[in-house]
């Protein structure tokens, strides 16, 4: 899914990074009331991403502890896994939703 970072980008703060064998992977929790996450692969960091098209993924996270806001752990989360940028050759490249729009449908705290 092809997903345009937009200014939503600033209601993530990190959380926590995870560093393997040829990366850093970087997990950012949404400010409240949003119960999200955004995983970045590829040392991608989120704040050096709005204006930018990337390939990602949606999905669940189980509220790791460590992983989301303190008091959310073992709640539900909206999960956006970055894997890279989308570069174009013919101008901007097509998107398919803004981070904006995943966020909006995001669970809420209570």
């Amino acid at each position: 899914m092809l997903i345009k970072i937009d200014a939503a980008a600033r209601r993530f703060g990190l959380a926590n990074l995870v560093a393997l064998k040829d990366e850093t992977r970087r997990y950012y929790a949404a400010d409240a009331p949003h119960l999200m996450i955004v995983v970045t692969h590829k040392n991608l960091v989120l704040g050096h991403l709005p204006g930018r098209v990337v390939d990602a993924a949606v999905g669940w996270h189980d509220g790791k502890y460590g992983f989301v806001r303190p008091g959310n752990e073992d709640k539900r989360h909206s999960k956006l896994t970055i894997f890279n940028v989308v570069e174009s050759e013919k101008g901007r490249p097509q998107f398919d939703k803004t981070l904006a729009q995943i966020l909006a449908d995001a669970p809420k705290e209570g």
